[in-house]
């Protein structure tokens, strides 16, 4: 991050980036702050003199998090600075202008995808980490899970997916064909003619020529 901070700010200074290069105007408060097209090709030749190559896009995202940080995000509005600790806190000010933090418990909120790290360098603070806190679990690691001696699981389409089922569970699987335990109750009934004196009311009493054909002044009655 501190690398897009210095990156923005020196291209700044030296009149080669701009507000305009990210979609702003000077004084705009709100508004999206990301680098146009005219501006990441200029960025992206600024890069490539220092780098040799183009920004990747992880590095056009940090770009991005930086200008935000320096023209969008407004101290006092958006956020305060702890002056003792040095942290930045989120503060609330669409609805309640409250400082998401805990005091008793510790607890604060924290903009995530690299944006307050980006406030971070911009005011010159300790660079933090996102925490990792995440709870999630994929399919296959709670399958793969010791406590599970036998993983059993039935489906009417696994035939021939085994490599699939050894992928998701990092062992190989098995798939056992099962016979149909209960007779189906589909019974197939040849199609029949009935005489309809009447004609049929669908086709306005006029058979079509296939019924003609094969059952003249009848309608087909077909079981489906």
């Amino acid at each position: 991050m501190k690398w897009a901070h210095a990156f923005l700010n020196d291209n700044l200074r030296a009149g080669k980036l701009s507000e305009a290069d990210f979609g702003r105007e000077p004084g705009q408060e709100d508004g999206l702050t990301e680098l146009t097209s005219e501006g990441l090709a200029k960025a992206n030749e600024l890069f490539a003199k220092q780098s040799g190559r183009p920004m990747t896009s992880d590095e056009t995202d940090r770009l991005n998090n930086a200008a935000a940080a320096r023209f969008e995000y407004q101290e006092g509005k958006h956020y305060v600075v702890d002056p003792v600790t040095g942290k930045i806190y989120i503060v609330d000010h669409e609805t309640t202008d409250e400082v998401l933090h805990d005091p008793k418990t510790g607890i604060d909120t924290r903009w995530h995808g690299g944006m307050h790290q980006a406030l971070e360098a911009e005011k010159g603070k300790t660079i933090h980490a996102d925490p990792d806190s995440s709870n999630k679990i994929t399919a296959g690691e709670l399958l793969r899970l010791k406590v599970y001696k036998q993983v059993v699981g039935a489906s009417g389409t696994a035939n021939g997916h085994e490599a699939a089922f050894s992928a998701t569970m990092g062992a190989p699987v098995q798939v056992a064909d099962v016979p149909r335990y209960f007779k189906s109750l589909l019974v197939p009934i040849a199609d029949s003619c009935q005489s309809d004196p009447q004609g049929d009311d669908r086709g306005g009493g006029q058979p079509d020529q296939g019924q003609a054909d094969r059952c003249p002044s009848e309608t087909d009655v077909c079981h489906r």
